[in-house]
């Protein structure tokens, strides 16, 4: 996906999914369709994209995992970002570079920043 062809990232990540699914690894499926859901943001299918997040997310909470939930906060963030909507994008950017900071994650942290910073920088 990094590499800009969906094509083959969904067909990878269908792959990924189909394989794990039935075998009681919720984590790793959730982590697939969290992916899957930025092709769909790629594809302008932001709806969609949103609400499977939104699935993730109340996954990661009702664990509770806060990487993963900064993850797909994150995730939420740039969807929205993508969708034009700075307003919906700047809570979830922010919670996630909270989330972030506090498990050290400074990678993840750096990339909420960058976010948030494009959000001032935008019309």
């Amino acid at each position: 996906m990094r590499q800009g062809d969906l094509k083959a990232a969904g067909t990878w990540y269908q792959s990924s999914l189909t394989a794990v699914r039935g075998l009681g690894k919720l984590d790793l499926e959730t982590d697939v369709r969290g992916q899957q859901a930025l092709i769909l943001c790629e594809r302008g299918r932001f709806d969609k994209a949103r609400a499977q997040l939104q699935v993730c997310l109340r996954y990661w909470q009702s664990q509770p995992h806060p990487r993963w939930i900064a993850v797909t906060q994150l995730q939420l963030g740039t969807v929205e970002a993508k969708a034009g909507n700075p307003t919906q994008a700047r809570p979830y950017l922010t919670q996630a570079n909270e989330g972030f900071t506090k498990v050290g994650d400074r990678a993840g942290s750096a990339e909420a920043t960058r976010w948030l910073k494009s959000l001032h920088s935008s019309p």
